[in-house]
């Protein structure tokens, strides 16, 4: 029996039953340490206030073989994930649900309105989407890596309810991904929904992407926009669309402001992507910031100490 206190451990090739056990048994104030390679799928921990910690000097590993499924959800209240590889393995993994939810075979998924959460020194790859993060007022992802998955390396869950995507988001290598490098995008859906981003420092870097390195985009959703965006100190390179891509939305897609970036040869990633690791095609095409005009002119772009080079097209749109 679990105490209230201290620490946990998952026994050395624990089943995904034994290891659900664990999660659901924990309490407040405990942390779960995971050692070595399991094999386990559809984790969840929604006890709030818990660390779950790999012991392992690379990371400990926790790997799925079903296509379908995440392999963790987080929803509980300040949980902490640190130092474990979340990935796929066997199966292409496949999203009939969508990302962030129960049928997609995402590696981890933070489920909105998990507040006060931190993830750092993760690792997803050969998944759907790396990691998806849901809506939150304050919660952390850093010095992480999300590489090789199929969809998003790093996306974000909006929500029509709760409009805030306050992650702070820092020293993160988002690579290839055979979808963007970072996304959020306002489902079509939306009608007047207006939600602040996530904040992006310590030279966080997309390269290698089959899509857009940064893409923020919420044209397509009836008079709403993405605000609030501000990113310095990060770096986009060699992915096969537009280094940043911002099409925020004329309705509320306001005060984004981007300092101390570079972005350099989009179009021109000739490298191998996504769970198979296929070789990709260079698009040439791209441009190094891509801004379009559905943004909301109320309170402009601020581009400030960035350099763009070598990219298929313009530098700046």
């Amino acid at each position: 029996m679990l105490g209230t206190t201290g620490v946990v451990y998952v026994p050395a090739g624990a089943s995904s039953a034994a290891f659900q056990a664990i999660l659901t048994a924990v309490t407040a104030g405990q942390e779960v340490d995971v050692t070595g390679t399991l094999t386990a799928c559809s984790l969840t921990l929604s006890v709030a206030n818990v660390r779950l910690r790999g012991m392992d000097t690379d990371g400990a590993i926790i790997q799925c073989a079903t296509a379908g499924v995440p392999v963790l959800t987080v929803s509980g209240q300040a949980d902490e994930v640190y130092g474990i590889n979340f990935k796929h393995i066997t199966n292409t993994p496949t999203c009939a649900g969508g990302a962030g939810t129960s049928t997609c075979g995402d590696g981890l998924q933070i489920i909105g309105g998990a507040g006060r959460v931190k993830v750092e020194n993760v690792h997803t790859n050969y998944n759907y989407d790396g990691i998806t993060l849901g809506w939150t007022n304050y919660s952390e992802y850093r010095n992480s890596v999300s590489e090789f998955n199929n969809g998003h390396g790093v996306a974000f869950i909006m929500d029509p309810t709760h409009k805030n995507m306050q992650w702070q988001i820092s020293s993160i290598l988002s690579e290839q991904n055979l979808g963007d490098g970072f996304n959020m995008t306002c489902p079509v859906s939306f009608t007047s929904v207006q939600t602040p981003g996530p904040y992006f420092s310590g030279w966080t870097t997309a390269f290698g992407n089959a899509g857009y390195g940064y893409k923020f985009s919420c044209s397509a959703a009836t008079t709403s926009g993405i605000a609030d965006i501000f990113m310095s100190g990060t770096f986009a390179s060699q992915n096969n669309k537009s280094g940043y891509y911002f099409d925020v939305g004329p309705n509320g897609g306001r005060n984004t402001e981007v300092e101390g970036f570079y972005s350099e040869q989009a179009g021109t990633y000739a490298g191998t992507a996504g769970f198979a690791g296929a070789t990709q095609t260079p698009t040439n095409t791209g441009y190094g910031v891509e801004i379009t005009s559905s943004c909301d002119p109320t309170n402009p772009f601020t581009l400030s100490g960035g350099i763009t080079w070598s990219n298929s097209y313009s530098g700046i749109l």
